[in-house]
């Protein structure tokens, strides 16, 4: 899984870099970007699962950039941070489903706890998509699978013992 950091402050982005064990968790890359104009080149160079970003920065917000995202119909997973406790900024983030709103400093324990519930939603999420498709390709295709099946075993590439049919 990808991810992508979106803070202007480096310190922050360096902390959250090195105190979460990616690998261990899942996520096989990290991006970082300072902006939400460095954000979106990262996003149009290839998707990412989940964006950890700030809340406030110049020039455009880390809610704007999940509602370009949003625009766009990604269903990437976005986790803010931010120092404020604003109402208005948790309300928006709920109305663009961020997957969760966290305030800074942030404890390194719950945001391993956040990012691993955002994964295990997301994992499932595929898992069902690709069943979906299967079923759907199924139920277009029924009649196809079973001639394949009983060619198969005509064929002889299907044993002919109960067991080997069952399969």
């Amino acid at each position: 899984m990808r991810l992508l950091i979106v803070d202007d402050d480096v310190p922050t982005v360096e902390t959250v870099w090195g105190s979460i064990a990616w690998r261990e968790i899942g996520i096989t890359e990290v991006e970082i970007a300072h902006s939400v104009s460095q954000a979106k080149a990262v996003i149009e160079r290839a998707p990412v699962d989940i964006v950890i970003s700030d809340i406030e920065m110049p020039q455009a917000s880390g809610l704007d950039l999940l509602a370009w995202i949003r625009a766009r119909g990604e269903e990437t997973e976005f986790i803010l941070l931010t120092c404020h406790e604003r109402f208005d900024y948790a309300a928006h983030a709920i109305k663009l489903e961020a997957a969760e709103y966290l305030v800074k400093p942030f404890d390194a324990e719950i945001m391993q706890l956040t990012l691993k519930r955002v994964i295990a939603k997301i994992t499932e999420a595929q898992r069902l998509r690709e069943k979906s498709e299967y079923g759907e390709w199924h139920s277009k295709n029924h009649r196809q699978e079973q001639l394949n099946f009983w060619l198969s075993l005509y064929s002889g590439i299907v044993g002919n013992g109960h067991e080997s049919i069952k399969n």
